[in-house]
């Protein structure tokens, strides 16, 4: 089993509606056919990150089988959720020890770029 691990980071919002928008996010990629999706406990922060108690604010772990195809799913509804939520915040994604972090591009160099890390992870299954 993968762990994706995803940190959203906006320093104009507020430790609540960062909260609020992780929390929205995890609604909808509990949607997929993924294992889970939790909160990413603090012992897991990364450097810079906001931490509240025992979770990272703006931080999830998803559990999922290896597959490009379920991998490309989530990517797909990240950038969704975040073009449509918090179009300025930062998000970074790591598998294992393969980590992007997606702030400031055009959609379509975006694109092309977790295109890519996708494409890396995984077999078609």
């Amino acid at each position: 089993m993968d762990r994706l691990t995803i940190i959203i980071e906006d320093r104009a919002l507020s430790d609540t509606a960062l909260d609020e928008s992780a929390l929205a996010l995890r609604q909808e990629l509990l949607e997929l056919p993924v294992h889970d999706v939790q909160s990413l406990p603090s012992g897991a922060a990364p450097p810079g990150a906001r931490v509240v108690d025992v979770t990272v604010l703006g931080g999830l772990v998803v559990m999922l089988n290896s597959s490009v195809a379920l991998l490309a799913s989530l990517v797909t509804a990240i950038r969704a959720w975040r073009r449509n939520t918090i179009p300025d915040s930062t998000v970074r994604l790591k598998l294992g020890d393969d980590e992007i972090e997606i702030s400031g591009i055009s959609e379509e160099t975006e694109a092309l770029l977790l295109a890519d890390w996708t494409r890396r992870h995984g077999s078609s299954s």
